[in-house]
């Protein structure tokens, strides 16, 4: 408020001024004193708006006098609150020009300030950023996050922003969406109750992916714009399959499913015949001898199979059914007929 603290400092200057003259009027070094304590006064005056921009100012008004502003029949004057807490209560205007004036004054409000008025009344201000708002039945403690005593119903000029939460394809309720005042603060939600399959809650962040700015639990956000903080996960690897050895004999085929649907099957071509089917399985057939490592990677974790596998014997359940065997049953069927060709001429003979 610009205009109140020069009015204020020249009050100062010109009260010490005096005070000091009188106090020295006869020592040779007055000169030097007045000139120190105005340099003081200066420096007070030029303290940065910015400086104050945590107080919090409770301006009450006189009979027919205005919290902030003029006396009565007196203008509004020049007021710009650009920061900090401002509790207005006048006789008249709670901000403006006194009872009986012609009228009168500006007020500007910007920045992150907070302009609360005990009865509602004040100039029409400048304020391009804020927006009055009623507040109604308050108890005191707080006001959309700024610390007040008052009660009842009573006007504001804020600066409001929203902090709204979002699961980001995790499942379980998210909290509400908080309405504070620009500069208050208020503890970032710690994910309690939501989760996401083979997921670990790591945090939030302004962005879903992960490259906007990162809030840890329970951290403070101080609302410095409409934000919606995005749940952020953790990949965490799923059990590894029970499945971890198993054996093959030659020409012996197995189907493996994996745990974990999307990920890649390796294998040793010159051990295994391996056909990938739709839903993510695979179909091995042994084709020699010894000892080989199936691999299934998903990016945030692994499958492996060892497998052994046999050289060939009577077909297994699952084996192709080779030539070789068809030429064994084909070649017993032969001996069988020619067995019984022959006994059946011995019959003949006998008889």
């Amino acid at each position: 408020m610009p205009g109140v603290y020069v009015r204020y400092a020249a009050f100062l200057t010109a009260f010490f001024k005096s005070a000091v003259y009188r106090v020295h009027r006869r020592n040779k070094r007055k000169k030097n004193i007045i000139t120190v304590v105005l340099a003081v006064m200066l420096v007070i005056c030029l303290i940065p708006a910015t400086a104050l921009a945590a107080d919090t100012v409770t301006a009450n008004g006189g009979d027919r006098g205005q919290g902030i502003g003029g006396g009565a029949r007196g203008d509004g004057g020049t007021v710009t609150i650009s920061g900090g807490n401002v509790f207005a209560t006048g006789d008249y205007f709670d901000i403006g020009y006194g009872f009986g004036s012609s009228g009168g004054g500006t007020l500007g409000i910007s920045g992150t300030a907070a302009v609360f008025l005990r009865k509602d009344n004040c100039i029409t201000p400048t304020a391009p950023a804020h927006t009055h708002y009623d507040i109604t039945g308050a108890a005191g403690g707080s006001v959309y996050g700024v610390p007040s005593s008052w009660t009842g119903d009573f006007g504001a000029y804020l600066r409001l922003y929203t902090l709204s939460y979002n699961a980001n394809n995790g499942s379980g309720t998210v909290p509400e969406s908080v309405t504070q005042q620009i500069g208050t603060t208020a503890s970032v939600y710690n994910g309690r109750g939501l989760s996401k399959t083979n997921n670990t809650f790591s945090g939030w962040n302004m962005a879903a992916d992960g490259s906007g700015t990162a809030y840890a639990a329970g951290s403070t956000f101080s609302f410095p714009e409409n934000t919606t903080l995005y749940a952020q996960w953790a990949v965490s690897k799923p059990p590894v399959s029970k499945v971890t050895a198993l054996t093959l004999y030659t020409g012996v085929k197995k189907t493996l499913t994996p745990l974990v649907t999307g990920g890649t099957w390796t294998w040793d071509s010159s051990f295994l015949n391996v056909t990938q089917n739709s839903d993510g399985s695979v179909l091995i057939k042994g084709l020699r001898e010894g000892n080989t490592t199936v691999h299934y990677t998903y990016g945030y974790g692994d499958e492996n199979y060892a497998v052994t596998i046999l050289a060939e014997t009577l077909p297994q359940t699952g084996q192709d059914f080779t030539w070789m065997y068809g030429l064994i049953v084909l070649a017993g069927c032969a001996l069988i007929g020619a067995v019984a060709l022959g006994v059946n001429k011995m019959r003949k003979k006998r008889v």
